[in-house]
């Protein structure tokens, strides 16, 4: 009976351990399933990543492509060119106000105390004058010669003018003059503003060259060995860098649109520089007329009268021309140094962020 017994339990211990048995298998066979199932699902978002990456690979490397041109032939054009007709309207207006000021012997910003010096250093000249005609007038009513009573006094008048007026009208006059020297400083300052522009543009040249070189690198790296998690990644990576890359060649291109058409509707310099020497002429003939004065003979002193006053008003007539030129090409100047700010400011900030896009792909294949 024991022995009975021994068999049976046995038996039964057994069929538990088989019955055990098929139940790992059966969960084994499962695992092993699900695995295959996820091992084919991963192969699959592989290879369909692979295919975008590729795509995408051609696309991103020709908008670099484009990029490259706008920023190295566009852009570059377009800063050059503009900063060529600055540099040389900026020369000829120097050259004419240092011709200028060489024939008034002073420089434009000291016009005004040379003149007053100059009309100040005449009022004994001016009082000799005045005592004459008022000697020759007394002469003229005595003979009863009305004619020249009123040439007297009309001298007399003008001359009134000259000494109570002068003074101020000169100040009015230096102010209109100086314009021409506010536009030399200008471009001078634009000129400056355009160096900068110039300099910016090829840190952004460096930059997409960079760039460019890192990029290819990236997209020549073997990924196949890549998790579909990792490949995930550097696609949506390369796929920002992509729009990244195409609002930059927005920008750039219609930056560089702006600086030709301000290349195109900034006028030389022309009549600014002829209305400038009219008006040193002009001053060449006042000076003159002013240093000239003195009271010799009474026609030659109403005459010398009346030619400073003449050459004064004649002067005035082309300064004013001067300063309304001026004001016309301080008003361009201002508005593209502004455009040049701005520009300055767009490309050091999209240099900026094309630094981080390289550091990016660099830093993520261990590049760097």
């Amino acid at each position: 009976m024991k022995n009975n017994a021994v068999k049976y339990l046995a038996v039964a211990i057994l069929s538990v351990l088989v019955l055990s048995c098929k139940d790992y298998d059966a969960e084994f066979a499962e695992i092993q399933a699900r695995i295959e199932k996820l091992q084919a699902a991963d192969a699959q978002t592989r290879k369909m990543i692979l295919s975008e990456m590729d795509r995408l690979s051609n696309e991103i490397l020709d908008r670099i492509g484009i990029m490259e041109k706008n920023v190295y032939k566009h852009l570059d054009d377009a800063v050059v060119k503009l900063t060529d007709k600055i540099l040389d309207a900026s020369e000829k207006i120097h050259d004419k106000i240092t011709a200028g000021s060489a024939r008034l012997g002073t420089s434009i910003r000291d016009w005004e105390n040379k003149i007053n010096s100059l009309i100040d250093s005449k009022e004994s000249d001016f009082n000799a004058a005045r005592s004459k005609m008022e000697s020759e007038l007394k002469k003229a009513i005595s003979s009863g010669d009305a004619s020249l009573q009123r040439r007297i006094r009309n001298g007399m008048s003008q001359l009134d003018q000259i000494q109570n007026t002068f003074p101020e009208k000169m100040k009015q006059m230096a102010a209109k003059y100086s314009k021409i020297q506010d536009v030399a400083d200008k471009y001078k300052t634009l000129s400056e503003k355009l160096a900068v522009l110039d300099g910016r543009k090829n840190d952004m040249k460096t930059m997409v060259a960079q760039y460019s070189d890192s990029m290819e690198e990236v997209l020549m790296q073997d990924i196949t060995e890549f998790s579909s998690g990792q490949m995930q990644s550097l696609y949506e990576n390369i796929l920002d860098a992509y729009s990244t890359v195409e609002s930059i060649n927005d920008e750039i291109s219609s930056m560089s649109d702006d600086i030709d058409s301000y290349y195109s509707s900034m006028p030389d310099v022309e009549g600014l520089l002829s209305d400038a020497d009219n008006a040193f002429g002009q001053l060449e003939d006042l000076q003159s007329a002013i240093s000239s004065f003195y009271p010799e003979d009474l026609e030659t002193l109403i005459s010398d009268i009346s030619d400073a006053l003449s050459a004064a008003e004649n002067c005035d007539v082309d300064l004013s021309d001067v300063e309304s030129s001026a004001q016309y090409y301080l008003g361009l100047i201002s508005s593209l140094e502004q455009a040049c700010d701005e520009a300055i400011a767009v490309i050091e900030e999209r240099t900026g962020d094309m630094e981080d896009l390289d550091y990016a792909i660099d830093n993520y294949v261990g590049v760097r």
